[in-house]
C-alpha cells in the first residue's frame, strides 16, 4: 500500500470513510436489485407504460437517500475525494443538466421528466456512480456487488424467457403491447429497454466469470450469462443486435492490441452466441417467437465471422482481419437491398409494414430524427430541459410523421423519445449537454483502454454495445441504474488496477493477469505458503454466492405477494371489463332492435366480427380477447353472454332481455 493510502486508511477518519463506503455499496446493490423489478400495481393494468418508470424512479430515489448520506460521508472523511477517473465529465454532465432544468420552459417538469429521467434521476445516477467508484475499495466488495447485479439480471431473464413461452407468473409485469408482438419485456416493461439492461448485465456476468477462481463459480456465472443471452434475444431488439455486432469486433481488436491475446474472451462469447442460437431455434420450432430459423443461421454465421476475425488477430494479421467487417457490411447491405421486407424480413422479425411495403418502425425513426433537428436549433445551448421532449416536440412534428403516429381517433400519440440518444441529449440538454455526454464516454473508454485488463474489457465492451444500441432506441430508469452502476464498478476496477500496478505482489482474483482469467489458485501470483495462497484466493469470493442466494430469496419474497396481489387486481379488472362490455353491447343491441323492430342475427361476435346495425355496418366492436355470444329466445328476447380469458382466469357476464322491443316511429 502506498504511503498516501496508508496514511488515509489509519485513524477515525479512514474508518469512517470505509464505513460510509460500505453503506454506499449496499445502497447501490439494493438499487440494482430492486429498480429492475419495480412496478406500480395500481397502474399496471390501466396504464402499463407509466406503471414501470414511476415505480422505478421511486425505488431509485429511495435508494439515493442512502447514497447521498454515504457520498457525503466519503467526501468529508476521505482524502482527496475528487481524484477519480471520469469524475470531471460526470460532474460536468450533472451541472449542465441542472442549468438546462433551471432555464427550461417547464423547470418543475424537468425534475422528473417525461419518463422519470429528469434532473433527479441524473443526480441519483451520479450519486450511484460516486458511491461505487469510492466504495468498492476491495476486490471482495466488487465481486459481491457484481454478483447482486448479475443475479437480479438472471432472474429477470428467467421471467423474460418464461414470458416468451406464454407464461407470465406475476400478472401485471410485462407490457401488453410488446407481448402482442411476441417480444419479451420481462419486469422492465419494454423490450427495447430490457435489451439495453441485459446488454450491460452481460458485461458484468462476463467480468465475474473472468475473475472466478473456482469451477463452481465459473459454472454459476456462465449459466447466468447464458440465461441473460437467451432473454436478450427474445426481446427482439434490432438496435441491440446491431450494437452488439458492431461492438464485439472493436472490443476484440482493442483487447488484442492491449493484452496481446484473445483466449479469455472465447468462452463467454461462445456461450452467449450458443445460448442465443439454441433459444431462437427452440422458440421458432415451437412457434412461440417471431424470430425465424433463418435468424438462428445468422447467429451461427456471425459466430463463424467472429472466430475468423479473432483467429486472424491472434496470428498478427490485423490488416487482413479488418477486411472481414468491411466484407460483412457489404454482404449485409446487399442482402438488405434485395430482401423484399428490408431489415425486418432479413432478420425474420416482424415490425409491421407501411403503405409502400417498407418497415414502418424504421420510417418512423427517420422522420423523428429529421424533425428533432429544428427542435435542437431553436434552443441550441441548454435545450428544452432534461427528459422534456413530449410537449416541446409537438410543434415540430411533420405531416409525414403525423400520419404514422396518429391513433384511430386522429390524435397524435405521445412522442417523448427521439429514438437516438445523441439527438435526445442535444434536444433536452443542448449542445453543452451533448458535449458533456461525449466527454464522459471518451474519458471512460480512454481510461479503460489505458489501464487494460479483462474485467475492464468486459465492462467497457458492454457499455460500448449499449451506447451503440441507444442510437436507434432510448434508455429508461432501469437502464440508467445499470449504466451508472457499470461505470462506477469500472472506475473502481481502474483504481484497483492502479493499486495493483503499484503493488504487483498483491494480484487479485477479480483482477486476473493479462494472460487470462484465474483458472486455479496456483495460477495466481500470490506470495506466501501454498495453504495461505489457497485460503487468500478462495476467500476472495466467499461471500459472492451467498449474496447471490440472498438476492434470489429477496426477489422471490417480493414476487410471491406481488403475484397474489396482482392476480386479484387483474381478476377484478377483468370482471369489471367484461361486465361493462356486455352491458354496452346489450344496450347497442336493444337500440338496433328498437330502431328496426327486430334484433340483429344471433351469433358470436369478436373484435374481428363486430355486431352489425340494420345497414350491416359495425355497431359495436368488442375489445380484443372478448367474445360475445347472442341467442334469441322463444319469447322474442335475447340472451347475451360475454367471455374473456386471460392470465388471471376465465370470466363471463350474462345479460337477459326477455321481450322483443316494439319498433319506434319518428314523426315528420
Amino acid at each position: 500500500m502506498s504511503a498516501e493510502g496508508a496514511k488515509r486508511s489509519k485513524g477515525p477518519s479512514g474508518a469512517a470513510a470505509r464505513w460510509f463506503g460500505l453503506v454506499g455499496v449496499i445502497a447501490a446493490a439494493a438499487a440494482l436489485a430492486l429498480v429492475p423489478v419495480s412496478v406500480d400495481p395500481e397502474a399496471a393494468l390501466s396504464n402499463p407504460g407509466a406503471a414501470y418508470y414511476t415505480a422505478e424512479l421511486r425505488a431509485f430515489l429511495a435508494a439515493s437517500v442512502a447514497l447521498l448520506v454515504a457520498v457525503a460521508g466519503m467526501v468529508v472523511f476521505d482524502g482527496r475525494p475528487l481524484r477519480l477517473p471520469v469524475l470531471l465529465p460526470v460532474l460536468a454532465l450533472l451541472g449542465v443538466s441542472a442549468l438546462s432544468a433551471l432555464f427550461s420552459e417547464r423547470p418543475a417538469h424537468s425534475l422528473y421528466g417525461d419518463r422519470g429521467e429528469g434532473l433527479l434521476s441524473v443526480a441519483a445516477g451520479v450519486l450511484l456512480f460516486y458511491a461505487l467508484a469510492r466504495g468498492l475499495a476491495s476486490r471482495s466488495r466488487l465481486r459481491v456487488f457484481l454478483a447482486a447485479a448479475v443475479t437480479t439480471a438472471a432472474l429477470v431473464s428467467v421471467y423474460g424467457i418464461a414470458e416468451n413461452y406464454g407464461f407470465e407468473p406475476v400478472s401485471g409485469w410485462g407490457n401488453v403491447p410488446f407481448a402482442d408482438l411476441g417480444r419479451s419485456s420481462a419486469t422492465i416493461g419494454n423490450s427495447l429497454t430490457l435489451s439495453g439492461y441485459l446488454t450491460l448485465s452481460m458485461g458484468a456476468a462476463a467480468a465475474l466469470w473472468m475473475g472466478a477462481g473456482t469451477r463452481l463459480r465459473r459454472l454459476v456465472w456462465l449459466l447466468a450469462l447464458a440465461l441473460i443471452g437467451a432473454c436478450w434475444i427474445y426481446a427482439e431488439s434490432r438496435g441491440a443486435l446491431l450494437g452488439a455486432a458492431l461492438a464485439l469486433p472493436l472490443v476484440l481488436l482493442a483487447a488484442r492490441r492491449r493484452m496481446g491475446t484473445l483466449h479469455p474472451l472465447a468462452v463467454p462469447v461462445a456461450v452467449l452466441v450458443a445460448a442465443m442460437a439454441v433459444a431462437v431455434a427452440a422458440s421458432a420450432a415451437f412457434g412461440f417467437s417471431t424470430l425465424s430459423l433463418r435468424f438462428c443461421a445468422v447467429l451461427v454465421a456471425y459466430l463463424a465471422f467472429v472466430g475468423a476475425f479473432a483467429w486472424l488477430l491472434e496470428r498478427g494479421r490485423s490488416r487482413l482481419a479488418l477486411l472481414l467487417p468491411l466484407i460483412l457490411l457489404v454482404c449485409a447491405g446487399a442482402a438488405l437491398a434485395v430482401a423484399p421486407g428490408g431489415l425486418a424480413s432479413s432478420f425474420g422479425v416482424s415490425r409491421g409494414a407501411s403503405g409502400d411495403g417498407g418497415d414502418i418502425s424504421m420510417q418512423t425513426r427517420l422522420y423523428i430524427w429529421r424533425d428533432t433537428v429544428p427542435m435542437i436549433l431553436d434552443r441550441p445551448l441548454l435545450g428544452h430541459g432534461p427528459d422534456n421532449f413530449r410537449a416541446p416536440s409537438r410543434p415540430y412534428i411533420s405531416d409525414d410523421l403525423r400520419a404514422l403516429i396518429e391513433d384511430g381517433r386522429g390524435e397524435v400519440r405521445g412522442l417523448d423519445r427521439a429514438h437516438n440518444h445523441l439527438l435526445q441529449v442535444a434536444a433536452t440538454t443542448g449542445i453543452l449537454g451533448l458535449a458533456a455526454y461525449l466527454w464522459l464516454l471518451v474519458s471512460y473508454f480512454r481510461n479503460a483502454y489505458r489501464r487494460g485488463g479483462w474485467v475492464l474489457a468486459a465492462l467497457s465492451g458492454a457499455v460500448l454495445a449499449y451506447v451503440l444500441q441507444l442510437q436507434t432506441a432510448f434508455p429508461s430508469v432501469a437502464t440508467d441504474v445499470a449504466f451508472w452502476g457499470v461505470l462506477g464498478a469500472s472506475v473502481a476496477v481502474m483504481r484497483l488496477r492502479d493499486a495493483e500496478d503499484a503493488e504487483p505482489e498483491e494480484e487479485t482474483e477479480i483482477l486476473p493477469s493479462r494472460e487470462g482469467p484465474a483458472a486455479t489458485p496456483d495460477a495466481e501470483t500470490v506470495v506466501g505458503s501454498r495453504r495461505s495462497r489457497r485460503r487468500r484466493v478462495t476467500g476472495v469470493g466467499r461471500g459472492e454466492l451467498p449474496v447471490a442466494a440472498a438476492v434470489v430469496v429477496l426477489l422471490v419474497a417480493i414476487a410471491v405477494p406481488t403475484f397474489l396481489q396482482q392476480r386479484e387486481r387483474a381478476a377484478e379488472f377483468e370482471r369489471v371489463e367484461i361486465a361493462a362490455s356486455v352491458q354496452q353491447a346489450a344496450q347497442r343491441y336493444e337500440r338496433i332492435g328498437r330502431a328496426s323492430g327486430d334484433y340483429p342475427e344471433a351469433g358470436v361476435y369478436t373484435s374481428e366480427n363486430p355486431i352489425p346495425n340494420a345497414r350491416g355496418r359495425p355497431a359495436f366492436r368488442p375489445s380484443q380477447g372478448i367474445t360475445i355470444t347472442t341467442e334469441l329466445t322463444p319469447e322474442g328476447g335475447f340472451v347475451m353472454e360475454g367471455r374473456s380469458t386471460s392470465l388471471a382466469g376465465t370470466f363471463t357476464s350474462t345479460y337477459d332481455s326477455p321481450r322483443r322491443p316494439a319498433a319506434t316511429t319518428q314523426d315528420n
